[in-house]
């Protein structure tokens, strides 16, 4: 049975969907900054979401890794139990770091208030 897609073919459609969003994200961050009055608030906040991207293909070329083909054995990775819950655990905390990054981040600006908008007129 042949694949639809290769795992170098998603690799190579992720490192362009990544990186168009890795600079998509800082130009939003600076457009709302800019709607906000906080250009440079704007612009920390989608630089820090554009790192994201780089986490996003570190986590899929660790996937990749630990559930690649052994030709000797004849196993791919999922075929283990210890390897599905290995990918389970990383993406949990991973995943709980980031959330709990971006609810410290959001707790923050909220105080400053840098995510209301500025006032004009009388």
């Amino acid at each position: 049975m042949e694949e639809l897609i290769t795992q170098e073919q998603f690799a190579a459609g992720l490192r362009v969907v990544l990186a168009v969003s890795f600079v998509g994200c800082w130009v939003v961050g600076v457009i709302a900054g800019w709607r906000q009055g906080a250009v440079g608030r704007g612009a920390i906040v989608g630089g820090l979401l554009s790192l994201l991207c780089p986490v996003v293909y570190g986590l899929w070329l660790l996937y990749a890794y630990l559930v690649r083909y052994n030709p000797v054995t004849g196993e791919a990775g999922l075929h283990k139990v210890s390897i599905f819950l290995l990918n389970l655990l990383i993406f949990a905390v991973v995943g709980g770091g980031i959330g709990l990054l971006a609810a410290r981040i959001s707790r923050r600006l909220r105080a400053t208030g840098a995510t209301t908008p500025p006032s004009h007129g009388a």
